[in-house]
């Protein structure tokens, strides 16, 4: 039978001592090397590895060594994912008759290496500008007096109450500048922006900040405007349709989309609104109305407002005036009896004429005139379809003069297009109260003398008598 193999010679491995540290980039050299029973070991692959205790060892570089069994390979430091502090070793795997050997563990920190220090400048900016217009951010990143080409710069606005609003970003070029533009924009809250620019750094270099400015984003100023209203009729009458036209420009183009109001000056209330719409194409505007008269005044003094918007300012035509009229009519009352008993039913009978409408369902409202007092209403009738009105009135006193001065008036109503009218007074005499058929019920005059029974030497007088169904004595019981 074939003799059994020998067994691998054994070998040692070692690593000569590493540095504790070193910066990132920087360049370390792994030696050591590998003999057996004391003899070098040439032509062997030895890997530099690193202990990972998430992942399986990574191998840093690959070293073959000499006729005299040593080993030397360089390798780039570089930062674990994780870790900062690498646990190095070397490894031979054995073959040609050796067997495998492993040194020690090395600790290495690697440290980051030092960013080159920049310098960021950001030019001069206006002190003002108008929303919406275009402002450029400009300036130069440099590093050490040299340009630092294609690092992104961020213009920021300073809020002290929220974190920095990025404004815009920009690239630098071959000679280190960056230019932007940006479209002004108010704050939410402040009008007085602080503008700076900022390089957050990277690929060698540090970061870098500008100083503050400010700029002051004002109101865009409102483009002026010109509108004008198509002359009105001197007057109308109530219920016809009136249209409000005319147009809005500016600078001598048309204002399109704007909205117009029609308005009623008012010297002592709040002005009245008509109507309004919106501008076309071409600014013009077209808005309907139903004339009405107002509850003081029938002259109005109408005019057309645009308040402004969108970039423009307001505008107000001059003032027209428009006359608005009532259809006449004629209100007659039947003649009434001179006089009356208290508790006579008397009938108010009359006919009422609206100019171009018909009275029915007009109120008429049946009066006592008073010319100390408000008039009293007596009572309310409603006309019929031929224009015939008539209400009834249970005769009682109304004026210390016994007399009722009567007329009948049509007020009108809300929207209507007739203008109110009266009849002129009729005066009907309420007859004085007497005992009739009795001498203590009302219809002539009161009795001559004081009541039976009355003290000796009681005079009547007129105002001692109060007639409500009878004749009553209101006065003293004797008189002196």
């Amino acid at each position: 039978p074939d003799p059994a193999p020998a067994p691998p010679r054994p070998t040692l491995l070692t690593l000569d001592p590493v540095p504790a540290s070193a910066a990132e980039g920087s360049t370390l050299t792994f030696s050591g090397s590998l003999v057996s029973g004391g003899a070098p070991v040439s032509g062997a692959v030895v890997e530099i590895k690193e202990d990972d205790p998430l992942l399986p060892d990574e191998t840093l570089a690959y070293a073959r060594t000499g006729a005299d069994g040593r080993f030397s390979v360089q390798w780039g430091a570089e930062q674990g994912l994780v870790e900062e502090v690498l646990e190095i070793y070397a490894e031979y795997d054995g073959g040609e008759g050796y067997a495998p050997a492993t040194t020690r563990r090395q600790q290495v920190e690697i440290l980051a290496a030092p960013a080159a220090a920049t310098s960021i400048a950001l030019d001069a900016l206006p002190r003002s500008v108008y929303a919406g217009d275009e402002v450029d951010f400009a300036g130069r990143l440099s590093s050490g007096g040299l340009p630092v080409q294609g690092a992104l710069v961020e213009i920021k606005e300073d809020d002290p109450l929220l974190p920095d609003e990025t404004l815009a970003y920009a690239r630098t070029g071959a000679d280190g500048r960056f230019s932007v533009q940006w479209g002004a924009e108010q704050g939410l809250v402040e009008e007085v922006l602080e503008i700076y620019a900022e390089y957050d750094g990277g690929e060698g270099y540090g970061p870098a900040t500008t100083r503050r400015q400010q700029v002051e984003v004002l109101a865009a100023p409102a483009a002026a405007t010109s509108i004008a209203l198509d002359a009105l009729p001197r007057s109308v009458y109530a219920g016809d349709e009136v249209v409000f036209a005319g147009r809005l420009s500016s600078g001598g183009l048309p204002v399109q989309g704007a909205l117009v109001a029609v308005y009623e000056d008012d010297p002592l209330v709040p002005d009245q609104h008509m109507g309004r719409g919106l501008t076309g194409a071409d600014g013009r505007f077209s808005i309907p109305w139903t004339a009405s008269a107002g509850l003081v005044e029938t002259d109005f003094d109408l005019y057309a407002e645009f308040a402004g918007g969108g970039g423009y300012g307001g505008s107000q035509t001059q003032r027209q005036q428009v006359a608005v009229l009532r259809y006449g009519g004629d209100i007659r009352l039947d003649p009434l009896p001179r006089a009356a008993s208290a508790g006579d039913l008397v009938m108010f009978r009359g006919a009422l004429d609206l100019d171009m409408h018909s009275p029915e369902g007009a109120k008429v409202y049946i009066m006592d005139e008073d010319p100390l007092n408000p008039d009293d209403l007596l009572a309310a009738a409603y006309v019929e379809a031929d224009g015939r009105f008539a209400a009834n009135w249970f005769a009682h006193r109304m004026d210390a003069d016994r007399e009722v001065d009567v007329y009948a008036v049509f007020e009108g109503a809300a929207g209507s297009t007739a203008r109110p009218r009266a009849t002129r007074g009729r005066r009907a005499t309420l007859a004085g109260c007497a005992p009739a058929p009795s001498r203590w019920r009302c219809g002539t005059p009161p009795p001559p003398g004081p009541p039976p029974g009355a003290a000796a030497g009681t005079k009547a007088r007129a105002r001692t008598w109060k007639c409500t169904t009878r004749w009553t004595w209101t006065g003293p019981r004797s008189w002196q």
